[in-house]
Order: structure tokens, then C-alpha cells, then sequence
């Protein structure tokens, strides 16, 4: 996707500011990165979860870093935590109980 940013723009421009993501479960069946931040001036991704499932058939592609960062500023990422697919059952489980207590 193209940010329709000029190339001689591209290293001091930020259009994204100040984003946070945490306390998520992502599901992935690809080897696909996780995450890319493009342009970002403060993006913060920490205390998420990764399961990795077969839903789907992966691609056949060579695996890709997890994370892909450019022309990005304060990026502060936390790898998440892996989790087997019991685990997160257990875990949602366990909020959705919580929930219904308040």
C-alpha cells in the first residue's frame, strides 16, 4: 500500500502519532508480519498475545520478520507472548467472568 508520501519526504514525514496497542490476542496462520508501522511518530505495542493456529492454510511464501518498522519515531515494541490455543480459551474464559462480577 503506498502512502502517497514524496520519496524525498518519506524520512522526516509522520502522519501517525501517539497509537497503543496492548492487552490483545492476535490468531495467526501466516508467516506474514504481525505488525507494520509506516510513518508513526510514538506507537507503543506491548502485553499482547500471539496464537498461532491452522485455520486456514498458511502461505507459501519465506517467512517475514514478525515486526516491520520504516521511517517511524518512539516505536517501543514488546514481543508478545506466545500462547497455545488452550491457553487463551482459559484466558478469555477468565474475563469474560470478571466481567460479568462488576
Amino acid at each position: 500500500m503506498k502512502s502517497g508520501i514524496a520519496d524525498e519526504f518519506k524520512p522526516t514525514s509522520r502522519y501517525n502519532r501517539n497509537i497503543t496497542i496492548e492487552d490483545n490476542l492476535f490468531r495467526v496462520f501466516s508467516p506474514l508480519p504481525l505488525l507494520c508501522v509506516y510513518s508513526v511518530d510514538g506507537l507503543t505495542f506491548r502485553n499482547n498475545r500471539l496464537e498461532r493456529t491452522q485455520d486456514y492454510p498458511a502461505g507459501t511464501g519465506k517467512p517475514e520478520p514478525m515486526f516491520d518498522i520504516t521511517h517511524s519515531d518512539n516505536v517501543k515494541v514488546e514481543p508478545p507472548t506466545v500462547v497455545t490455543s488452550r491457553q487463551a480459551d482459559s484466558r478469555k474464559k477468565l474475563q469474560m467472568a470478571e466481567q460479568a462480577t462488576n
